[in-house]
């Protein structure tokens, strides 16, 4: 017997690989394919190939790396969709390996809840070999046993070159060894006693949570005693029994293991992480770049550790200083190439006590020093663009920086705004944020390394609660309206996390991509990245060190999805601008949403520029001549000059103004001595209570005997029937407003929710069938304290006032809607009051309670009320 060690035999490696292999057989399968453009853009197959949707292919020719598709079901069949680069006649499509290989299982007693596993890491891989004829054995890649027994069929499959996957019960049967079962009210741990395929990113040596609960006490069966052949894989602390050992029968192979004393959510309760990570590395190579489960080290540790690594990956890597954080800690990067290339910076700890991020980022520049002979598509990357990864930003040790402040909350982008926390970050927001924008050494070095050099994308990684589940989080649509690009890289990392790992329910372990959003906008480093121009996306891992492995391979797969998406859609032309030398500026002219990049392009200075919201005029001093200013697409535009001035058009819109034979020194200096004058938006405010009409149950407060003293408007429109978000809309209320001219008019409405909660009306423009969901959503924001607030539409339970604003695109004159009951109360006390509706040309706009109030006007002697009352529709 070999208790220990890495000793594996030709023959296992052999077997292994091949069951792998055998599991993912599409990727020897596929063969490439030749692509044809078309002029419409089409792209198609030369070959007569039929195509299968949902698959991804990559386009290659020669080297390069061009661009990925997908397959699609049309009216007329399957087609192919360009997700990101470009497409050229007679490139290659390589169709990515889809896992195909069939698994059966023998569950006995337990063929419920193992199926339901087995299943969700394999879907549609599995069969049932419960009653089914031996026959079926030859067809399949291996076979996993639960209980009660090993039937004779199965050993003679394994026996002739099969993999067997077994619970430790029905071994212990068939090779005749005792089981026994360990039981503590501690939890039980076990330790990696060696190195194979089975184990693979489980460091020899180190120790893990395995255990099941049986309500107090944590239990995990054991083997007395193993077969003289077997490994010994994983040991019960601390005794030694074997919890998971590997054995060479015939020609075949088994891997037995304790697959049912740890009963949790596989893959999510601590003792029951790895559960099935044994079983995938053979069945599907779950584990495909990490070599450890990560622990967390103190600061000196994990500087060791990073200059321990740093020796390993030179010359492929430069490791630098490049400042201190505000404890006065040297912050290093590491680098693949020179910084005047265009580069993908991943950003590590810059909350300090978020500790997987910078062992996941040490762990990928070891995988990038060392790359797969067939990785090419990353090879590409690195000949042609440079990676720049600062693995710890702060080093506190702690969410806060040595400051105190959170990083995270620090950067220029609504900065201003940012005065509420929660959580752990409630009544702490003003010192939180910092002092100013970038007021901390470390959000600076952030700063200076976009603004610096030509930075095409970022991610920030951080990790939260298990219960949140990992993240690909997008930036706030304000900074980043479109999201194209990071729905095609969150395409590409799901497509490579099929089948991999377990999680609770149970489900595959996946990435949740969270699409650009609006809502409030939080100073974010990826938001303010995303604001400069950048694709730009943050990462919340999970867990602690079981979840380490997995979680370490979903930041890889984010990882690889981002850099190559990034570098793609750069190398087909989109944001080019960005790969040229740079320095930038916040808020030009005194523009507190505003923004500039000053590039060199063709030996000219250009100036790209936008607001995160509102509208304003640039006033550049800027006596030259032979400018031009540029939309994004590069259509040309107009602007309006006058002596020593140019008066530029500022919005949301990045706008590019080629500052004709001027050098860098004068333009930074004219967009220090420039001013910004902000266009006021038109704010239209209308009384609940002025409804053209209403149907009952819609009532005055007054007339149900409500009195709100916090309300603008002399009263307040409430609903006294129960309505409900999934009902079928009945009850509104009708108004009309004149509008002064035609464009995008957000809708907003002053409201209280008694109840506390997450309640709501619709909203419905004239002429629109009402369903209320959607952009018909008026309210839903559920942290609002039951206090009145302005709110357009939230996200529910957790969202803040004031949500989403409602946009629609409309015509100059009148216009007419209905505000539904969404979310309303038979009882008075508790349904929601609506005091005011505001309409507003300015999404970013949102209406305040002084401007209501100086709107209205509201006169302390009205009309009686009887002249005011609305028509009642019944």
């Amino acid at each position: 017997m070999h208790a220990s060690g890495t000793n594996v035999s030709w023959k296992q490696a052999r077997l292994l690989v091949a069951a792998m292999l055998c599991c993912c057989a599409a990727l020897a399968a596929s063969t490439s394919k030749i692509i044809t453009v078309t002029d419409k853009g089409a792209i198609q197959l030369k070959q007569d190939t039929a195509l299968e949707a949902g698959r991804l292919y990559d386009i290659k020719s020669g080297k390069a790396f061009l661009g990925f598709l997908v397959s699609e079901k049309t009216a007329s069949g399957v087609a192919l969709r360009l997700l990101a680069g470009r497409a050229e006649s007679g490139a290659e499509v390589i169709p990515r390996p889809v896992p195909t290989g069939r698994v059966g299982l023998l569950g006995g007693s337990h063929n419920e809840r193992a199926a339901q596993e087995l299943e969700a890491l394999l879907p549609g891989r599995v069969v049932d070999l419960d009653g089914r004829a031996e026959a079926v054995l030859a067809d399949l890649a291996a076979v996993v046993v639960i209980g009660p027994r090993i039937p004779p069929g199965v050993r003679d499959f394994t026996r002739t070159g099969g993999t067997l996957i077994c619970d430790l019960a029905p071994y212990a049967m068939w090779r005749g060894v005792g089981l026994g079962e360990a039981i503590s009210a501690k939890e039980l741990q076990v330790t990696v006693t060696s190195e194979r395929p089975a184990t693979r990113g489980l460091g020899l040596g180190q120790r893990l949570a395995w255990f099941g609960k049986n309500e107090e006490t944590h239990v995990c069966r054991v083997l007395e005693s193993v077969p003289a052949e077997s490994t010994v894989l994983l040991a019960l602390e601390p005794d030694g029994r074997a919890v998971a050992i590997e054995e060479t029968i015939g020609s075949g192979h088994i891997l037995a293991l304790d697959l049912l004393s740890p009963n949790g959510a596989p893959g999510h309760d601590k003792g029951s992480v790895l559960k099935w990570v044994l079983p995938g590395n053979l069945l599907c190579r779950s584990t495909r770049y990490t070599h450890t489960v990560s622990r967390r080290l103190k600061y000196d540790g994990f500087l060791a550790l990073q200059h321990a690594v740093a020796k390993r990956v030179g010359p492929t890597w430069v490791h630098e200083p490049i400042g201190k954080d505000s404890g006065g800690l040297t912050v290093f990067r590491f680098r693949t190439g020179p910084m005047d290339r265009p580069t993908v910076l991943l950003n590590g700890a810059m909350h300090s006590g978020e500790w997987l991020n910078p062992y996941l980022l040490l762990d990928f520049v070891e995988h990038i020093a060392n790359l797969p002979e067939d990785d090419w598509k990353t090879r590409w990357f690195l000949e042609h663009f440079t990676l720049a990864v600062i693995p710890m930003l702060s080093g506190s040790l702690r969410q806060e920086s040595s400051n105190g402040c959170d990083l995270n909350r620090n950067f220029d982008c609504r900065w201003d705004d940012y005065t509420r926390g929660y959580g752990w970050r409630k009544g702490k927001a003003l010192k939180l944020r910092g002092t100013a924008p970038f007021s901390e050494p470390e959000s600076r070095i952030i700063r200076d390394q976009i603004w610096n050099h030509p930075v095409i994308g970022f991610v920030d990684m951080h990790m939260h609660g298990i219960q949140h589940g990992a993240l690909f989080w997008a930036p706030h649509k304000d900074c980043e309206p479109k999201g194209d690009f990071y729905a095609a890289a969150a395409k590409t990392y799901a497509e490579q996390l099929r089948d991999r790992f377990l999680w609770k329910g149970p489900t595959q372990l996946g990435l949740r991509y969270v699409p650009p959003g609006r809502g409030r906008l939080v100073p974010y480093a990826n938001n303010w990245a995303a604001f400069q121009g950048l694709w730009a996306i943050s990462t919340e891992l999970i867990g602690g060190t079981e979840h380490s492995l997995q979680e370490k391979e979903l930041g890889f797969e984010a990882l690889f999805a981002f850099i190559h998406t990034a570098a793609l859609e750069f190398s087909a032309g989109k944001r080019t601008w960005l790969g040229y030398p740079r320095c930038g500026m916040a808020r030009p002219g005194g523009a507190r949403d505003g923004t500039a990049m000053v590039f060199s392009r063709n030996n000219k200075q250009v100036i790209a520029y936008r607001n995160n919201r509102g509208k304003g005029t640039l006033s550049l001093p800027l006596a030259i001549p032979d400018c031009r200013l540029e939309a994004e697409d590069g259509t040309l535009l107009e602007w309006n000059q006058r002596e020593g001035e140019h008066l530029l058009p500022m919005d949301t819109e990045r706008r590019f103004f080629s500052c004709g034979q001027a050098d860098r020194v004068a333009v930074l200096d004219a967009l220090r001595r420039a001013t910004y004058q902000p266009r006021l938006p038109v704010k239209l405010f209308v009384p609940a209570i002025t409804a053209r009409r209403f149907l009952p149950p819609f009532t005055h407060g007054i007339d149900a005997g409500l009195s709100e003293e916090g309300a603008i408007s002399s009263d307040v429109l409430v609903c006294l029937g129960n309505a409900a978000y999934n009902s079928k809309p009945a009850w509104y209320a009708e108004y009309s407003v004149d509008l002064p001219h035609e464009g995008t008019w957000a809708i907003w409405a002053r409201v209280r929710y008694p109840s506390g909660k997450d309640d709501s009306f619709g909203f419905v423009p004239n002429g629109v069938k009402a369903a209320l969901q959607g952009d018909q959503v008026l309210g839903n924001c559920g942290r609002n304290d039951r206090k009145w607030h302005w709110t357009a539409r939230g996200g529910g339970s957790t969202s803040l006032p004031p949500g989403t604003p409602l946009c629609f695109r409309l015509p100059k004159g009148t216009f007419t809607f209905r505000v539904y009951a969404r979310e309303t109360s038979a009882t008075p006390a508790l349904t929601p009051r609506l005091d005011m509706l505001a309409l507003t040309d300015d999404p970013a706009a949102i209406p305040t309670d002084a401007e209501a109030r100086e709107a209205i006007a509201i006169a302390s002697s009205e009309a009686p009320r009887a002249q005011q009352k609305p028509e009642k529709t019944r």
